[in-house]
């Protein structure tokens, strides 16, 4: 079989001790055949060590692996480190010619969101550049919900993490409680110190 090839297995015929014989089946699948990676099979193209400012981007470090090879490659055999011991990549079949974003796991939602939200606009730009303004306009007001729909994601991770914050003032106490409310589109913060 030829690496990352479609097939289909198909069984006809099978029956059971009784005589009952099962109906043809088939099913589809793709041949991948995992190689170890050598020295220049994979590239590092974009490395954030330093998020802050963020400049559009979830504020976390993060790096992008190219995969540069004809190789289908696993990265948890391999890992990044600085100095210290390596640190295992997440268990992703990488295919010849694929990019992959790394970062801490509690990230990879943002992430996701921004490359479609990217991914949209970029269709949607491509779309009016190519002299279809109805596609265009279909897929910017798809990705306008989905951008819209990210921007009320960050609100709500931010308040899972920020509720009930404790802050430091003039030396003083105080907690720091946030309420949403989507039914009025409000949030709603209120500050506390215990005299």
């Amino acid at each position: 079989m030829e690496n990352l090839q479609s097939y289909t297995l198909t069984v006809d015929g099978i029956a059971d001790a009784e005589g009952n014989v099962a109906a043809t089946q088939s099913q589809d699948f793709t041949f991948v055949q995992v190689e170890e990676a050598e020295a220049g099979d994979l590239i590092i193209t974009e490395l954030m060590p330093d998020p802050t400012p963020t400049r559009g981007l979830p504020e976390t470090e993060y790096l992008e692996i190219y995969n540069r090879s004809g190789k289908v490659i696993e990265l948890s055999t391999l890992g990044v480190g600085s100095g210290g011991s390596p640190e295992a990549l997440p268990e992703v079949l990488l295919l010849p010619g694929e990019y992959v974003t790394v970062c801490d796991e509690e990230f990879t939602d943002a992430f996701a969101a921004f490359g479609l939200n990217v991914g949209l606009m970029l269709a949607a730009y491509t779309a009016f550049d190519n002299g279809n303004p109805a596609l265009g306009g279909v897929i910017g007001f798809v990705e306008t919900g989905f951008y819209s729909g990210s921007i009320y994601g960050a609100v709500s991770a931010a308040h899972k993490y920020n509720h009930a914050q404790r802050m430091r003032i003039l030396n003083r106490e105080f907690n720091l409680d946030t309420t949403i409310d989507p039914n009025h589109r409000s949030v709603f913060f209120s500050l506390s110190h215990k005299f």
